[in-house]
């Protein structure tokens, strides 16, 4: 301050820039409600000024400052790789056959109208798997237990024959 300015030169100064700052603040509050807004969507739907080309002018003021400091963005590019046709390039190494099924005597003839059936129709058939043969599962040494014999032997040889304690077999 220079001596030679009088109070009131002091506190003019002073109120103008006064004025300066809460007109900053406010529209810094209203940057923070329209992000806030943005983030988490909009709960009220209320204008912030009755009047619409003031709200429209201070919105233009808001995203013009956003405009200043710009939003950095990454592209992030790759590529997907595509889905090996393993099960086409199983299916190709079984050979197809053409299955011909030919009706005769009273099997060609309608159960309901006792009229002549016609063939409708053919498609090729592959055979894929001509029989699976399932093994019998063998019955648990004791009931409702995930052990097998093997196992229940070897705990049990662990435990009373090499006296493992149970904390150093469960290590195992």
């Amino acid at each position: 301050m220079r001596k030679t300015e009088t109070k009131d030169e002091i506190i003019q100064g002073l109120m103008t820039t006064i004025n300066n700052l809460n007109e900053e603040i406010s529209l810094l509050r209203e940057q923070v409600a329209y992000l806030t807004q943005k983030l988490y969507g909009n709960h009220q739907n209320k204008l912030l000024y009755q009047d619409k080309s003031v709200y429209l002018m201070k919105r233009i003021l808001i995203v013009t400052k956003m405009r200043i400091f710009p939003v950095e963005t990454e592209e992030i590019t790759y590529h997907r790789r595509k889905h090996k046709a393993k099960r086409a390039d199983i299916l190709e190494a079984f050979t197809s056959e053409k299955v011909h099924h030919q009706l005769t005597g009273k099997d060609l003839l309608c159960p309901d109208c006792q009229k002549e059936m016609k063939e409708i129709g053919s498609w090729s058939v592959r055979q894929e798997l001509l029989k699976i043969v399932k093994a019998p599962v063998p019955k648990a040494p004791l009931a409702h237990s995930y052990g097998s014999a093997s196992i229940i032997a070897h705990t049990l040889y662990q435990k009373y024959e090499l006296k493992v304690p149970a904390y150093r077999q469960e290590n195992d």
